[in-house]
């Protein structure tokens, strides 16, 4: 038996959290799997190993780790909470209550661990419950992301009592606390989103010469957050031949960021002349190896996969000359309520979402980008319209796969009925149930709090 070295073990892990955190997956693994191999009952390294197949889409590799940490040490909240959110991932609501419920016993004021079963337990919001939120609130000592998702269930409970006034109330403060848990980045990430990409995507400069990704036939599928990207991805994977569904990856934006470093380091982008030089064999092969890493590309069968990163808007042209054989599917839904969906939802990985400023700002920008690329490219980009494919589905969805060059079946309609669909989106409960529609009377409650704004946006203006 090795000897533990808990030093040398110690600085594995770190070294991996930050691999990870820099999207290397791979040497993240490489240090965990050493770690392990110098002491295979160390806890923290199985859970972390356990994040990062979960992160590459391998569920079930994902709740084998999960499982032999919270083995070893039982009140492992951390591993205990990891190991109920991939069983609700994969739809397995009982099991995830259940273990949601153990973490809390364990870590009795992490309001996260509330916030999580708080979505999925139809019994959660009781007086009880919400008194006990309140109380954790008072603790000055818990964190401020902690206090984001208090304010959350709270918005959330103000919600269903259709106290609408008390719902905005709370999620402006947990909008608010979510931003100063991370100032920093959150400002940074925002500024990307909302500035500086929309006017760098224009300076791409692309001359792919050659179809290196011959046989490789993805599926985009773009829009706003809260369009039913979710519902149309779950469709499309779930038909006649099922296929690998990616989720949101961030994998073009993520190659994109490596690729262009120097530009933005040297802030060149300041420079209205300067254009932005793609390496064509670079950018394809970093992009490939990152979809096989993510298990979703295997050129030895159709080369046929989902990618749902939203975001993915703003590079359309890049995509379209990368993937001559992709498919982009763009999701549109009334704005009025994408607006206060994405509001009342907690979306931590979209750091724009936390203000109704930002919120507006994003989806201006979209407005204008997707109106160019659709008008640029009409036959690359199919639309789907939310409440047209709600009330006429079955018609709607034989166009969907007409346009991925797939076989249609029934069967895809009944995505539901799936033991294995997995997804990690804010929709992850929705897609376990048929498709329905919801009702617009409900977001017409919240239109006083959008008027202040209108004057800014013409689009917003005729909505209100």
């Amino acid at each position: 038996m090795l000897k533990k070295n808990n030093k040398k073990i110690n600085k594995l892990i770190n070294q991996a959290l930050i691999s990870k955190q820099e999207g290397n997956l791979i040497d993240a693994e490489k240090c965990l799997k050493k770690a392990l191999k110098i002491d295979p009952e160390n806890f923290i390294a199985l859970n972390n190993i356990g994040n990062i197949s979960s992160i590459r889409n391998k569920a079930k590799e994902a709740q084998n780790y999960f499982s032999r940490a919270i083995n070893i040490k039982q009140d492992y909240s951390n591993a205990i909470f990891n190991l109920a959110l991939v069983n609700e991932e994969l739809g397995n609501k009982k099991k995830a209550i259940k273990l949601y419920k153990e973490a809390i016993k364990h870590d009795q004021e992490n309001l996260g661990f509330y916030h999580n079963l708080s979505r999925i337990d139809e019994t959660f919001f009781n007086n009880e419950n919400i008194e006990i939120i309140k109380k954790i609130l008072t603790n000055e000592k818990i964190s401020y992301f902690n206090k984001s998702c208090g304010f959350f269930i709270l918005a959330n409970n103000q919600k269903k009592k259709e106290n609408f006034k008390e719902e905005f109330e709370h999620l402006i403060e947990a909008h608010n606390f979510f931003h100063f848990s991370d100032e920093k980045i959150n400002n940074q990430v925002s500024f990307y989103w909302i500035r500086l990409i929309p006017k760098v995507f224009e300076k791409f400069d692309l001359t792919f010469q050659k179809n290196l990704s011959k046989g490789v036939k993805p599926i985009f599928i773009t829009g706003l957050p809260r369009s039913g990207s979710t519902l149309i991805e779950s469709i499309i994977s779930s038909g006649k031949r099922i296929i690998p569904n990616g989720g949101e990856t961030g994998i073009i934006n993520r190659v994109f960021l490596e690729e262009s470093k120097e530009f933005f380091s040297k802030k060149e982008f300041l420079d209205d002349n300067k254009k932005l030089k793609i390496d064509e064999i670079s950018f394809v092969q970093k992009t490939l190896d990152h979809y096989q890493l993510f298990n979703l590309l295997d050129r030895s069968k159709s080369g046929i996969f989902t990618d749902k990163s939203l975001e993915n808007f703003f590079f359309i042209e890049l995509i379209i000359k990368m993937f001559p054989e992709a498919k982009i599917i763009n999701c549109e839904r009334n704005i009025l309520q994408i607006i206060i969906s994405i509001y009342q939802n907690f979306l931590p990985n979209i750091k724009w979402s936390h203000s109704i400023d930002n919120i507006l700002e994003y989806i201006d920008n979209y407005l204008k980008i997707i109106k160019g690329f659709k008008e640029k490219y009409p036959d690359k980009i199919f639309t789907v319209k939310l409440e047209d494919f709600i009330a006429d589905n079955e018609n709607l969805s034989k166009d969907l796969f007409r346009f991925c060059d797939l076989e249609w079946d029934f069967k895809c309609l009944e995505f539901y009925k799936r033991d294995d669909l997995f997804s990690k989106t804010a929709s992850n409960q929705q897609i376990r149930n048929k498709i329905f529609n919801n009702d617009k009377k409900n977001y017409l409650n919240y239109m006083e709090f959008l008027r202040p704004y209108a004057t800014k946006y013409e689009w917003l203006k005729e909505l209100l």
